[in-house]
């Protein structure tokens, strides 16, 4: 029994040793595959399968005298894969595309909707009224009048400045704010501005007093002081502005739909009084302000989402989120699942904020810093890297490139639109380059469009700081609004201003025209201004022979 059993043994070996060498081959080439598609599938960057295969340098294989042809295949396989300080895999070749990426179909067609889509009208004051409603001047008259009522007593009975206000004369202040941007005027003095020796300008004068420009100026408030520390304690931190900045937001978000690229950057509003979260950014003009985060379509610079940054957040944070994470999220969350690209500078750009977006059916484009453990060593350019040399890192929803502009010089860009390899020849510049600096812009453009015609003046108080620059974005939103329902017709910033600021103070100087004792050239001035409106005015004047009174 034994021996027969040693027989069979002894011909089964033999008869393995007989199989072909070519069919050995063909089984160990499957068991490779096998292998080769489970590396595909399994997205653990961690795995300690992948850090000995990276390990194995391409000398150790060649002179491994027992090397097996499974060992030199994944060798072989492994050259196409890089990793960075945390194991994290990228491959140098770019995965294949078979069809259109779904995150690259825009579901949201840009262009107005709400109301603005349903008026028509070729008036510029119509689409600043969309956006700057009159609920929100409502509770601004409110909440100043009840300043004035607790500061008019200090000035006494005899004073003719310290009335009341409401809605027509608030918004003639206003228009006198845009005036003053239009005219460059925001660093003159405001009794310069009303003078009456020639120097000044008449259209201030007709519209109200100098004592009572600078009375309102010092009493406008947006918010109710009285429950204002209420709201500071649960975690306000800008409650003096927060109810109409927001009120402003949604106006601003429900007449426009964005287009199919977006930016966020910070804005720095200028602020040099005490602010517990005033910043210093020596990258920005006025160096000293109030950030506000901003998301901005790239195309045309509307103003879509923003929040002013006052520091670190009392958020729940159960992810662990990094801070430019939560920013961006915060920014982006109005336009979740509409596929449309977000583009933003190294400080929000990382692994972490892509996969996030991309969760929530959002794309990403953006310059990363290059101190970020992700990053590869070996895509890094050295001194003897050449001008214009282009390094790519893929993985199945990430492109990762370096780009030499300059010697000495690179950029890292990061994009989950793009997947490609795609290099322009006539520039010898990427497709992602091309596209960040395109889209890029957005929220400094309307930094600039702003400071251009800025309605900032000087204030030690920072919430009014706020509504100027709220009054600057207000103006670039309506003239997109404009521009997208008017196209045959045009119109520069300037003259666009103008419009707002004359519409925003006629009404008010039609009133005054019902006010007796008034300077004997008040009159002529406002009958002047008025024009074609004057004969109108007379008629109201007419009809109300006993008008009421109003402080000058």
């Amino acid at each position: 029994m034994q021996q027969s059993r040693s027989f069979k043994l002894f011909f089964s070996t033999l008869f393995f040793f007989k199989m072909s060498s070519e069919t050995i081959i063909n089984w160990l080439d499957e068991v490779d595959d096998e292998i080769s598609d489970a590396e595909n599938i399994v997205s653990d960057h961690e795995s300690e399968s992948e850090q000995e295969i990276s390990e194995v340098s391409e000398d150790e294989t060649d002179s491994s005298e027992y090397s097996s042809n499974e060992t030199v295949e994944q060798n072989i396989r492994s050259q196409n894969f890089i990793f960075g300080k945390n194991r994290y895999k990228w491959s140098l070749q770019p995965f294949p595309q078979r069809r259109t990426r779904s995150d690259n179909i825009i579901s949201h067609l840009p262009g107005v909707v709400g109301s603005a889509k349903i008026i028509n009208s070729s008036n510029p004051i119509d689409f600043w009224n969309i956006l700057f409603d009159n609920t929100m001047i409502e509770k601004i008259t409110d909440y100043t009048n009840v300043k004035i009522t607790e500061l008019s007593i200090s000035y006494g009975n005899t004073s003719t400045f310290t009335g009341h206000t409401d809605i027509i004369e608030i918004k003639a202040f206003i228009g006198l704010l845009y005036l003053c941007g239009i005219f460059k005027s925001g660093m003159e003095d405001v009794e310069g501005l009303f003078a009456t020796d020639g120097t000044g300008r008449d259209i201030f004068r007709a519209t109200m007093s100098l004592k009572r420009f600078l009375f309102l100026l010092s009493t406008i408030r947006f918010d109710n002081i009285y429950d204002r520390d209420d709201r500071k304690e649960s975690g306000d931190r800008v409650a003096p502005i927060s109810e109409l900045f927001q009120m402003f937001l949604v106006n601003s978000q429900s007449n426009y739909s964005m287009s199919e690229y977006s930016t966020v950057d910070e804005m720095l509003v200028p602020f040099r009084g005490r602010c517990s979260f005033r910043m210093y950014m020596k990258s920005k003009p006025n160096k000293y302000g109030l950030k506000v985060m901003c998301l901005c379509d790239a195309k045309n610079h509307y103003l879509y989402n923003a929040f002013i940054y006052c520091g670190k957040s009392n958020v729940p944070n159960p992810k662990k989120f990094a801070i430019p994470t939560l920013n961006v999220l915060e920014l982006v969350t109005p336009i979740f699942n509409s596929n449309r690209n977000i583009t933003g500078d190294n400080w929000f750009s990382s692994i972490e904020l892509i996969t996030e977006l991309k969760r929530h059916g959002l794309t990403y484009v953006g310059t990363l810093r290059k101190n970020k453990r992700d990053i590869p060593s070996q895509i890094v350019p050295n001194k003897q890297t050449e001008v214009n040399t282009t390094k790519f890192a893929f993985t199945k929803d990430i492109t990762l490139l370096s780009f030499v502009p300059k010697k000495n010089r690179y950029v890292l860009l990061l994009s989950s639109m793009h997947h490609t390899n795609t290099i322009n020849p006539e520039n010898s510049k990427p497709e992602i380059i091309e596209f960040y600096n395109q889209t890029k812009v957005g929220v400094d453009a309307l930094d600039q469009k702003c400071a251009v015609y800025s309605t900032h003046r000087r204030t030690r108080r920072w919430p009014l700081a706020i509504f100027y620059a709220m009054l600057d974005i207000a103006s670039v939103n309506s003239r997109v609004l404009y521009s997208c329902k008017n196209i045959n017709s045009p119109i520069t910033r300037r003259k666009f201003g103008i419009i707002i600021g004359k519409e925003l103070i006629i009404p008010h100087m039609k009133r005054r025209l019902l006010q007796e004792r008034l300077p004997t050239e008040i009159p002529q001035i406002i009958k002047r201004i008025l024009g074609d409106n004057t004969v109108e005015a007379t008629q109201e004047i007419s009809s109300n022979p006993n008008p009421q009174t109003h402080p000058t």
